[in-house]
């Protein structure tokens, strides 16, 4: 073998060894807390609490550091109150040919997120979310506001999670 080969081959050698601390996998930052989960509507939108339980827990489950328990049986690291405030639904735009139907809603939401540390019951976090969901619009066969609910469901729910990773690591 030539010299310059073994230099190069030598220097690759080194570097992957020694050049990179990469770790696959979970580091020392990232730690699994449990949660047990609790909402409160204090809106008129009844049927939007087990749907926002729902889609809560799925965005949850796909994070691995957040594991969800059942309070009732197992205690968990932190208790996560979620409080919905304010729920209101406003037609957008209303039908060419029909005034009185909404062609499109917009709704607006309040919300609030309180996090214990279920030891101490200490609150570690205490957040307000306030979102504006638009439908596009379509042709409902009901004129009801399912679609809007879903879409901020889905967007509470990605930002719970944010915020709760930020937080608690």
């Amino acid at each position: 073998m030539s010299r310059q080969y073994i230099c190069l081959l030598a220097s690759i050698l080194f570097f992957s060894l020694f050049g990179c601390k990469y770790k696959a996998g979970l580091t020392e930052q990232s730690k699994v807390f449990s949660v047990s989960l609790d909402i409160k509507n204090n809106s008129k939108a009844i049927q939007l609490s087990p749907m926002l339980h729902r889609i809560i827990k799925d965005q949850f489950i796909r994070n691995p550091q957040i594991k969800i328990v059942n309070s009732d049986f197992t205690r968990p690291d932190y208790s996560i109150e979620i409080i919905i405030a304010n729920y209101d639904t406003k037609p957008e735009s209303f039908l060419d040919n029909d005034t009185l139907l909404a062609n499109s809603f917009k709704a607006n939401f309040e919300v609030y997120m309180n996090v214990y540390r279920e030891r101490s019951n200490q609150l570690e976090l205490r957040k307000k979310y306030l979102f504006t969901t638009p439908t596009t619009p379509t042709n409902f066969d009901h004129q009801d506001d399912n679609q809007l609910q879903v879409s901020f469901a889905r967007d509470l729910s990605q930002r719970l999670s944010r915020d709760l990773l930020v937080h608690l690591r």
